[in-house]
């Protein structure tokens, strides 16, 4: 006797005879057998252009920061590129770049959060302003 994936897959091959050409057949029998019923989408590889965008982003953002009597690591990783890159669709560089040296002079050198925290919750411009209005003439002077 058969097990039921098998039955499953020669039920959905004499189906699919009706339908499509044979090598469709065999690639669904694959992709079942596989134990995945969906295929997973490729990432499209960033270009030179956004990978030295998303470098720049990341170089902006200190590794380091003063945790009461001792330096420590901000946590900076690999990952965060994948974020940021998922923030450019988002938003734009010039704006990602203005809140992270806004955030950065905010702290003036005191705790800053780990990267990636800061990326997950990346603050509205507006928000960073309330605290120091200085900073708001300058961004705008920036841009």
């Amino acid at each position: 006797m058969c097990d039921a994936k098998t039955l499953y897959v020669l039920a959905r091959i004499a189906a699919a005879l009706e339908h499509t050409d044979a090598e469709t057949i065999l690639a669904d029998a694959d992709t079942f057998a596989k134990g995945s019923t969906k295929a997973k989408p490729s990432a499209k590889a960033p270009t030179a252009e956004e990978e030295a965008i998303i470098d720049h982003l990341y170089s902006l953002y200190p590794s380091k920061t003063w945790r009461g009597d001792r330096e420590a690591s901000t946590g900076k990783c690999a990952k965060d590129k994948v974020r940021l890159r998922s923030l450019l669709k988002k938003r734009s560089a010039a704006e990602i770049e203005s809140i992270i040296k806004t955030y950065v002079e905010e702290c003036n050198g005191s705790f800053l959060k780990n990267f990636s925290t800061f990326l997950n919750n990346l603050p509205e411009s507006d928000e960073l302003f309330k605290t120091n209005p200085e900073l708001q003439e300058q961004h705008y002077q920036d841009l």
